[in-house]
């Protein structure tokens, strides 16, 4: 339906239909039913896109489809997080598309397995930021990420009410920055990080490092591991290509 020609009862309507799919998604996530989730994500999405052209809200909703069907390894999140991709370059907003693309690509291997797919994603971030003339350096790095922790661990053991400290000036420091396949796991890690332990104020952040840090810092080992292993197939790979 074209959004120019509807009705104001016709659009009162199909945004009632967006917010009962929406109620619908929210049900279900708190049941753990993530496919259905999903569904109701995505019908809201199509709404929101094809019937009332708000492509800003569709991209977001075509997002959380594609994370509700990632928590079963769903096939339906590959489309789901194009058609987010696909959004966010209608609304404009090619960062965020870079950013989703870049994800996807570590998402789809390191978590589905599937490398033709993760490539895919990769791709169309690197035509993007080179098609919109965008440039790209890397925070996230293994020594950013490694210092983060040193940080947070060395004011645990000295001055613990300093962490809370140390994790805004992380979370600031990751405002603007941008990803790329090369700084895409250890921005993940820290992403993992600050989710962890948003909104949970000051005292609940202390306790939270206090039962969760350590299982972090061997997270990141086994980042820095994966992280390794991929540049060395990466390696054999064009070795065996030359």
């Amino acid at each position: 339906m074209d959004e120019h020609k509807l009705t104001p009862s016709e659009r009162n309507r199909l945004i009632e239909l967006h917010f009962d799919q929406i109620e619908i998604a929210s049900e279900c996530e708190e049941n753990d039913n993530w496919d259905d989730a999903g569904n109701a994500y995505f019908e809201a999405a199509k709404i929101a896109e094809k019937d009332l052209g708000e492509y800003d809200r569709a991209s977001n909703h075509y997002l959380n489809a594609g994370n509700s069907y990632r928590k079963t390894r769903s096939g339906q999140a590959y489309e789901s997080y194009n058609k987010s991709i696909d959004a966010y370059i209608k609304s404009g907003e090619i960062g965020e598309a870079i950013t989703l693309s870049v994800r996807c690509g570590y998402i789809f291997k390191k978590e589905f397995g599937e490398t033709e797919k993760s490539e895919e994603f990769y791709a169309k971030s690197v035509d993007l930021r080179r098609t919109h003339n965008l440039d790209h350096t890397c925070l996230y790095t293994q020594e950013h990420a490694q210092n983060f922790v040193d940080d947070v661990s060395k004011e645990l053991n000295e001055n613990i009410n300093n962490i809370p400290y140390v994790i805004h000036l992380q979370k600031k420091a990751m405002e603007d920055a941008t990803i790329c396949r090369k700084c895409v796991h250890f921005g993940e890690f820290l992403s993992d990080y600050m989710q962890e332990n948003e909104d949970l104020g000051d005292l609940g952040q202390i306790e939270w490092v206090k039962d969760n840090h350590d299982k972090f810092k061997a997270k990141l080992r086994e980042t820095i591991a994966y992280f390794e292993n991929l540049y060395v197939l990466s390696k054999c790979a064009h070795s065996e290509n030359e």
